[in-house]
């Protein structure tokens, strides 16, 4: 609605009597305001009986988070001086975990007042990822304020009036994407605080007589126009007898006028430790750019490089990961002139780290090879290589067992040996991206080098994370794994460090795993990572610890607790552009839960983005051009969602295109990963059968997929697919390991013999599938085998056991039971 008021207090008067009847907080845009809005706005608070508190902060220039810098000021000075507002806000705080660490790092100001010294300290458990990197520390300080008041507008009405927010820097608005986001509350009601926001501020043309709302829309700051579109129920002109209030042009903050380049340095830094990201990043760079200019004294050198890591740890919670590996480089240069080697050396790890995440994988091997090479460690020059050295030393471990748990002695190892250990282990985990054979050869060469000269919690970790790689090789490195897990455990017991604890329960993951012990996976993963999130640098960690989460929750159905982990998980990853971290959502099988939300269009188009970014172009030579395990997850993906979607040929033609290279790989070998692909190729074989004989095939599009070398659909008649089929159904009901295994061989089973026309052994079949995932917590696939139960049998007796399966999808938010349960079972026309 679009229209023209000159009273603009009742436009207000309005918002803040919705936010009073519990309807808050309420956002109201103003733009262009004539010159006495402030005026009226504050008569109209004040002229309130109820206590309303006005809270007025203009845009600074010179402060972090500049566009609240003054509101908070207004807000600590209030809350010092009125005696029961602390009173009930002391009462409010005791009752939850308020986060007051977060809170006072972004906004130190509060730290002054008593009522938060008496608060409880620790932070709330978020669903996904939260921890202690710099980027979810911020994140939730900006959610504690956004409590606070909430908390505080309880109490009182407030009315936070934040102006000129045309000149706010990146920082406040982060923060405010915060603040203005909606609850979240299934009845999308308030959250019941007397909370009104007004955004103040200027488009480019301003407001006269002739603005037309479109006009106002056209030329409102880009990220405000986007706000607005969020909050916008009705937009309102305003016009007034007054000429519209004329902003002063922004200004450089403050500090950068500074004649004493260190305080501008100094200024930089103290930005980044309270998470302003942006305003650290502009004064360090404009620091740098003064020193360089040679109109003063220039940064000494070693300043220089505090400088070049300062800017590098902006750019990369800014995003910029490319340009914060320069950074980092150029650092490390700087470092290396003064003969600080060991923080050169840390410094290109971290950028080859940055690049690999960009999906740079190329570039970060470019830094990596001739760092290797300085350090005297033998590359492989061949994947097979690479698994011959890496088993060869595997080989050796069981003749080394009273090393595992002897005192430590890295302390007397030489430099060039600590700095050989660092970079191993650096990148035998990062490669892991890259190339798992040269990764598995670098992570047994820094094994062998740690038993002789690492200390407790190296060899801690890296023992966790050889028992985690045998677990998924299975025999003949059982005993070994046994072994060098029961090593792992006496060192953690020993060291009492957090990380190294965390290491062993991934340890124990990976073995739960392998086992198809969901529960016992899930509930070692959520103590891992729980041990993890107290400690910063652990990201990749996280992210492999979630690998394995996702994973055991997708297969037991619990799609209630994994829908808000991806969707926190996919937001930051999206915030933060990271593709190994949006195929982890989107790919693999958490694909089943958007599948089940009926996103799975979106979830596919997003990782086959992903996928894009982190395949190696053409041409490219190993390491870098291997096939990796982002490219399995999102052949396991596009074979659950092309069932889904009803069409069996693509997914069929992508497993037969990919199946030698999963081999190479030896993907097809692993535990539960094995078994996985297998499912996976037996369903796509005999969907392609079913359809085929239900006239719903399209034989032309089943022509036209890019199958590779070789491939010929003609070949693969009915006869030939189902004995394809056959034998992985075979090969997964021989599985001694798995416990799902039974299970899973009888629901392919089943829909072989139903498909060769014995519906009477396919209905005995389902239900000891149905009995048999039920055994070992699959719920998903249970339901799935009863659907197809309930199909098979008919009449009466058939929707009631429809029914029940039913029942369950929909009380786990399924949005189209039928098509996911055709994803997962073939054969019985779902």
């Amino acid at each position: 609605m679009v229209g023209a008021r000159d009273e603009t207090a009742d436009i207000h008067g309005e918002a803040l009597g919705l936010a009073l009847d519990g309807h808050g907080p309420i956002a109201v845009h103003v733009c262009d305001a004539p010159g006495l809005f402030v005026e009226r706005f504050s008569e109209l608070i004040d002229g309130r009986e109820d206590g309303a508190r006005l809270v007025a902060s203009p845009c600074a220039d010179d402060a972090c988070f500049n566009a609240l810098d003054k509101g908070v000021e207004v807000l600590v000075a209030w809350m010092a001086g009125d005696a029961e507002l602390g009173a009930s806000m002391s009462e409010a705080l005791a009752a939850e975990a308020f986060d007051v660490e977060s809170l006072t790092r972004v906004f130190p100001r509060f730290a002054r007042l008593p009522v938060f010294a008496e608060a409880a300290s620790p932070a709330p458990k978020l669903p996904g990822r939260t921890g202690r990197e710099p980027h979810e520390q911020r994140l939730r300080g900006f959610r504690a304020f956004r409590r606070l008041l909430v908390l505080l507008g309880r109490e009182r009405p407030i009315a936070l009036h934040l102006r000129d927010l045309e000149r706010a820097d990146a920082d406040s608005q982060a923060l405010l994407e915060v603040l203005l986001a909606d609850p979240v509350n299934p009845e999308g009601t308030g959250e019941g605080a007397a909370l009104l926001w007004v955004l103040d501020y200027a488009t480019e043309k301003g407001a006269d007589e002739s603005s037309e709302a479109e006009a106002v829309r056209e030329s409102t700051p880009a990220w405000l126009a986007a706000r607005r579109l969020a909050d916008e129920g009705e937009l309102i002109v305003l016009r007034g007898e007054g000429p519209a209030a004329t902003p002063p042009a922004p200004e450089p903050p403050a500090a950068v006028a500074l004649d004493d380049l260190d305080a501008l340095v100094d200024a930089g830094f103290l930005a980044l430790e309270r998470l302003a990201f942006a305003r650290g990043h502009d004064l360090l760079l404009a620091a740098l750019e003064r020193s360089a200019s040679g109109r003063e004294p220039s940064l000494s050198p070693s300043r220089r490089a505090e400088v070049l890591e300062g800017l590098a740890q902006a750019l990369v919670e800014l995003g910029e990961r490319r340009r914060a590996a320069r950074r980092k480089l150029d650092a490390a240069e700087r470092h290396a002139a003064l003969s600080k080697h060991e923080r050169a050396l840390a410094l290109e790890l971290d950028a080859a780290a940055l690049l690999i995440a960009d999906g740079r994988l190329a570039d970060g091997w470019r830094v990596l090879e001739p760092l290797l090479v300085r350090l005297d460690v033998p590359i492989p020059g061949s994947s097979a290589e690479a698994l011959l050295r890496a088993n060869w030393r595997r080989g050796r471990l069981l003749m080394r067992r009273r090393e595992l748990t002897a005192p430590g002695i890295r302390e007397h190892a030489s430099p060039q040996t600590r700095a050989r250990l660092d970079a191993l282990w650096f990148t035998a985990t990062r490669l892991a991206v890259v190339s798992r054979a040269l990764s598995d050869a670098l992570r047994t060469y820094h094994l062998d080098l740690v038993l002789r000269h690492g200390d407790e919690s190296d060899r801690a970790r890296a023992l966790a994370y050889e028992v985690a790689v045998e677990n998924h090789i299975g025999a003949p490195f059982d005993r070994t794994a046994r072994r060098l897990y029961e090593a792992c455990a006496e060192l953690c017991e020993r060291t009492q460090d957090g990380v190294d604890e965390a290491w062993r329960q991934t340890a124990s993951a990976s073995n739960e795993f392998c086992m198809g012990r969901w529960h016992r996976c899930a509930a070692a993963c959520e103590a891992a990572d729980a041990r993890l999130e107290e400690h910063e640098g652990v990201a990749w960690e996280r992210s492999m610890v979630a690998s394995y989460h996702w994973f055991a929750l997708a297969w037991m159905g619990k799609f209630n607790r994994l829908r808000p982990m991806l969707a926190t998980a996919a937001a930051l990853a999206e915030t933060r552009d990271e593709p190994f971290n949006l195929l982890e959502v989107y790919a693999g099988q958490p694909v089943l839960m958007w599948l089940a939300d009926g996103k799975g269009e979106l979830a596919r188009d997003r990782a086959q983005a992903a996928l894009a970014r982190v395949s190696a172009p053409p041409g490219t030579h190993w390491p870098v051009a291997s096939y990796r395990r982002q490219h399995y997850c999102d052949l396991v993906a596009h074979t659950h969602a092309s069932l889904y979607a009803g069409d069996p040929s693509a997914a069929w033609a992508a497993l037969l295109h990919q199946w030698r290279e999963l081999e190479m790989a030896y993907f097809v070998s692993m535990r539960t990963v094995g078994l996985e692909l297998r499912f996976a190729r037996a369903r796509a074989a005999m969907g392609l059968v079913e359809a085929r004989r239900r006239g719903q095939l399209d034989e032309a599009r089943l022509h036209a997929q890019p199958g590779g070398a070789g491939w010929d659909p003609a070949r693969w008649t009915d006869a030939r697919l189902l004995a394809d089929a056959r034998k992985h159904i075979d090969a997964i009901a021989k599985d001694p390991i798995a416990c799902f295994a039974p299970a899973m061989a009888k629901l392919l089973d089943a829909s072989y013999v139903n498909l060769e026309g014995d519906r009477a052994r396919a209905r005995v079949l389902l239900d000891e599938a149905v009995r048999g995932f039920s055994a070992v917590d699959m719920r998903l696939h249970r339901e799935c085998a009863r659907l197809a139960l309930g199909t098979l049998i008919g009449g009466q007796e058939g929707e009631d056991v429809q029914a029940q399966a039913q029942a369950w999808m929909d009380a786990q938010g399924v949005v189209d039971a039928r098509r996911l349960a055709a994803s997962q079972v073939v054969g019985f026309g779902l």
